[in-house]
């Protein structure tokens, strides 16, 4: 159910295409029996060591992302700086 008041999320073609690409499914997932047998805590650990890996890699990749439009963004400012002033 969506709520009226949440500002709706736009994503670019590329970020769309890097969840599309993202592995969603998970391996050694435990049943519904009510008993934990001893290995399922380690597959646990694994499965969240993994995601946690994902999720740093991705908000790596959008911090140099970001980083290089910023720097794009500055330098260009700079070379116009550069332009008007040679052009007086």
């Amino acid at each position: 159910m969506e709520e009226p008041n949440r500002p709706k999320m736009v994503l670019s073609d590329e970020q769309v295409q890097i969840l599309i690409k993202s592995n969603y499914g998970t391996s050694n997932t435990s049943g519904s029996s009510a008993g934990a047998g001893s290995g399922d805590f380690h597959q646990y650990r694994q499965m969240r060591r993994r995601e946690l890996s994902r999720l740093a890699r991705m908000d790596s990749e959008w911090n140099k992302r970001k980083e290089q439009e910023e720097f794009q963004k500055r330098k260009q400012e700079k070379e116009v700086s550069i332009e008007t002033k040679q052009s007086k």
